[in-house]
């Protein structure tokens, strides 16, 4: 096996073992392993070179508490919004929050739009951005042996995480990870085939999911924190 085939194999193998694990280990995380998530983080692309992040490591038992609790109160409020949402239970995220060995707080900083066209998406470039920085992160702690879950931060958890975190404005915290040793693997979940999704020149509507089948998607949400009971 060449060596371009090798790397390959092993980037598209991280890829396929990367799952939003919630349930963690007591063991602790060295320091080294967090400096080398960030350090993939920090080669992601972004717009005009920009690097729009800021990461914020938590271990405290305290702040954690804290957090878990900021998630709690913005998972009441958006009940209040939508009570037919499938939102998962207090006690799921409090556990998820303060079990986790590290947390990492995620942060944007919007002035960097400024370096965008204004012409373009500028709110759509930046967070592009920082995507591409969490996946950078997520593929490095499962190539260390480790897991990370996403946090979804949203409008009601948004600012008061920022002052509990002390992030000044205009700066934003986009996420919050868990970070830590799995306690055990999960199973992969489905995924659409490489010739289902792509289309050779222009789109073809016949290879498009069927209103129904776009219905079954939702129906099935399954990440138990966010978008379903389970």
């Amino acid at each position: 096996m060449d060596q371009a085939s090798s790397a390959i194999d092993t980037l598209l193998e991280i890829m396929r073992r990367r799952r939003n694990n919630r349930r963690f280990r007591s063991d602790p995380v060295p320091d080294g392993h967090i400096n080398t998530i960030i350090e993939a983080a920090r080669w992601a692309s972004s717009g005009a070179n920009t690097q729009p992040w800021e990461f914020i490591v938590i271990r405290d038992p305290v702040r954690k508490k804290e957090i878990a609790e900021v998630f709690v109160d913005a998972l009441q409020k958006g009940r209040e919004v939508d009570p037919k949402f499938p939102s998962g239970t207090e006690e799921m995220l409090r556990t998820k929050y303060e079990n986790a060995p590290v947390l990492i707080a995620v942060c944007a900083d919007p002035r960097l739009k400024e370096a965008y066209p204004a012409s373009g998406f500028r709110d759509s470039i930046l967070y592009i951005s920082m995507g591409a920085a969490m996946e950078h992160m997520h593929l490095a702690a499962v190539a260390l042996g480790m897991a990370m879950c996403w946090g979804t931060v949203n409008k009601f958890s948004e600012e008061p995480l920022g002052k509990l975190l002390g992030v000044p404005a205009p700066l934003v915290v986009k996420e919050v990870f868990t970070l830590g040793y799995p306690v055990a693997e999960i199973e992969p979940k489905f995924r659409r085939g490489v010739s289902e999704v792509v289309h050779m020149e222009r789109m073809d509507p016949a290879k498009l999911r069927t209103e129904q089948e776009i219905a079954r998607a939702i129906a099935n949400r399954r990440a138990p924190d966010i978008y379903t009971a389970r």
